[in-house]
């Protein structure tokens, strides 16, 4: 059986519902500002790099931002410098980031920040409005004066089309699609335009064009990794005649302006700054739109899609919004029952087919199929934190230290490294790759189950003894780093549990309920 934590708040969504079978979504929205102001958060463009972090490309500059905190390049290394502070577009591969801006391009190692040399006709300042990257065949910017430009293997080849600024590229089998306006017609006005490029071949051809003023087309990837493009609130299949309605694929809002497909998932913004989740259940397709909380006009330039979230470059700030599919079980409430009494849960994780949920005093599973529930411990263990590991509960406990509980029979077996109360007033458990990390009061532990050790880490940051405060979060972020948060803030340690980064809150001591970007 495998387990994996479940948001509290999943449980406390739980209702009444007619049908088992019937699911829906939960969304999470955090809406982060770079700095004070308005000019500072507004956000055309975002990518991730191969370590996770996101880059923001912004009319102030480039950004960096690790989940918790924002970082300038320019200000982290005085030498780098960017052509243009105004960020049109990013693309990244590997350790590679290339930047298009309003005066050119800039290319650059994520590593040392340091920039690469490009040739020296490609140094002008025409304003490079859009930069793509393709892993068959490079890097691809699109420049002001018409130019495509192309980047691999270390040489560089250009083609003109001749086409003022685009709207919108994209890459899909080995083809550039390119969308934008014509240059005007004296008397008649712009008209848009749809181009197509073999990237081989480095042949270009229009695909369509669309009537006098009658507005641009948009593009995005499909879940089969084609090519659509909407116009006047249609979707369109690539290659296909806007006048052939039989190549219609379904009608959309007039006002759709970005979509993005992620699976079965479908995110549509309309009018700019309304967000809208598609998705289907057994009654068929479900649009729900989700509230994103900013009271003042703003615009969504890009949805970049990051596991379970979409990130959202606006000209508001960065906006991230989590969803999570929630199943609904007709359940009568939401504690568990003791003695005719009810206490709040403290942790949860599930398997396919029980929920398993610790209350201070006793632990209960929650059958799926039927919302039954079942008391499988009720031995006073003053559970704090729960996680699943090889087959068994890991119980985080007030004074009893670390429990080993079989979720089926509910017989527990204690870890204990010594009796003081220190090794063993604990509030969070977690696993780390073959590890078990477990934190608490003045104390922080990694426990090894094969074979059967504690490490006894000392983590030293200046002069605090991370050790010896109290761990209220663990949080793994990869395979590498784990974030603890104490009272006297958050620490970022790696695997030989040194202090990668510390972060402190304001004035404050960090709570527990910590959202992280991972």
């Amino acid at each position: 059986m495998q387990f994996r934590p479940v948001l509290l708040i999943t449980l406390l969504a739980w209702c009444l519902a007619g049908s088992l079978a019937a699911q829906d979504y939960l969304y999470s929205v955090r809406f982060l500002k770079i700095e004070p102001g308005k000019t500072g958060n507004f956000i055309r463009c975002v990518t991730r790099d191969t370590a996770g972090l996101l880059w923001l490309g912004t009319i102030r500059g480039l950004v960096r931002f690790n989940g918790f905190q924002y970082d300038r390049p320019s200000e982290m290394i005085p030498s780098f410098r960017l052509p243009s502070s105004d960020v049109f577009s990013l693309a990244n591969s590997g350790d590679s980031m290339f930047v298009a801006t309003r005066r050119g391009l800039n290319a650059f190692d994520l590593r040392t920040f340091r920039s690469f040399e490009l040739p020296g006709y490609m140094n002008t300042d025409e304003s490079v409005l859009g930069v793509i990257h393709d892993p068959s065949t490079g890097f691809w910017w699109y420049r002001e004066d018409g130019r495509l430009y192309n980047l691999y293997n270390g040489k560089v080849r250009s083609h003109r089309l001749d086409l003022t600024p685009p709207v919108d590229l994209r890459i899909s089998r080995n083809q550039l699609w390119i969308s934008g306006f014509m240059r005007p017609e004296p008397g008649i006005g712009r008209f848009g335009y749809l181009f197509r490029v073999d990237l081989q071949a480095m042949t270009a051809w229009k695909v369509l064009k669309t009537g006098p003023d009658d507005g641009a087309l948009f593009l995005y990837e499909d879940a089969a990794g084609d090519i659509r493009y909407v116009h006047r609130g249609r979707h369109y299949a690539p290659g296909a005649d806007i006048g052939s309605l039989s190549a219609e694929i379904a009608p959309v809002d007039r006002a759709l302006t970005l979509q993005l497909e992620v699976g079965d998932h479908r995110f549509m913004v309309i009018n700019q700054n309304r967000l809208f989740h598609e998705y289907r259940l057994e009654k068929g397709m479900v649009r729900r739109e989700i509230p994103l909380g900013v009271n003042f006009p703003f615009s969504i330039f890009q949805l970049f899609p990051s596991g379970d979230r979409v990130v959202l470059a606006t000209s508001a700030g960065l906006i991230i919004v989590g969803y999570r599919q929630n199943a609904f079980i007709p359940i009568r409430s939401t504690r568990i029952a003791r003695d005719g009494k009810y206490e709040d849960p403290r942790g949860i994780v599930e398997d396919d087919e029980n929920l398993y949920i610790t209350g201070y005093h006793s632990i209960s599973a929650l059958r799926k199929s039927d919302g039954i529930m079942r008391e499988i411990n009720a031995q006073d263990l003053l559970t704090h934190g729960v996680e699943f590991y090889r087959d068994h509960l890991w119980l985080a406990t007030e004074g009893n230290g670390l429990l080993k509980l079989d979720p089926v029979s509910g017989r527990y077996y204690r870890i204990v490294k010594d009796t003081s109360i220190r090794n063993n007033y604990l509030i969070a458990t977690v696993a780390w790759g073959d590890t078990i990390l477990v934190g608490g009061y003045r104390t922080f532990n990694a426990y090894l189950p094969d074979p059967d050790k504690f490490l006894d880490p000392v983590i030293r940051y200046d002069t605090l003894s991370v050790s010896e405060l109290m761990v209220k979060k663990i949080m793994p972020l990869d395979d590498r780093r784990c974030l603890l948060g104490t009272e006297k803030g958050i620490f970022i340690i790696d695997r030989a549990f040194r202090v990668l980064q510390h972060m402190r809150p304001p004035d404050r001591d960090l709570h527990p309920g910590i959202d992280i970007i991972n």
